[in-house]
């Protein structure tokens, strides 16, 4: 992301063997702070560009972000953020166990099994009744 910006237009360049989301997030500021606020920003979704990052983002009103329930629903139930584009929500992600075939399933396998099912199940539990 900071090499296109670099390559384009020659704005910033930051370099160490590894650049974690709170850093990257300074220099866009940083750059906000001196150029403005881009239109839009791409990202490769790479390790240095965190969801925690983009949260924060979110939270200070710099933009709208796609996200799961389950990571900003205290945010939205006390109005710190509100839902837009719920028509273009993402259709419902199953989750699988997957363990080796035997003709016996260990009754732990089998009773981690049954206590997934029932709790990831319950639509409460996605919305904070847990």
């Amino acid at each position: 992301m900071l090499e296109r910006l670099n390559r384009d237009k020659g704005l910033a360049i930051e370099v160490d063997t590894s650049l974690p989301g709170t850093r990257v997030a300074a220099v866009l500021d940083r750059l906000a702070a001196d150029h403005g606020l881009p239109e839009s920003i791409t990202v490769d979704h790479g390790p240095e560009f965190d969801g925690q990052v983009l949260h924060s983002w979110c939270l200070q009103g710099l933009g709208i972000a796609w996200r799961s329930t389950w990571e900003v629903e205290a945010d939205v139930a006390s109005g710190q953020l509100r839902t837009v584009l719920d028509e273009f929500a993402a259709p419902p992600n199953g989750i699988y166990a997957v363990f080796p075939h035997a003709k016996h399933l260990p009754l732990r396998v089998r009773l981690w099994i049954d206590f997934i099912k029932h709790h990831y199940a319950n639509d409460a539990f996605w919305r904070g009744a847990r």
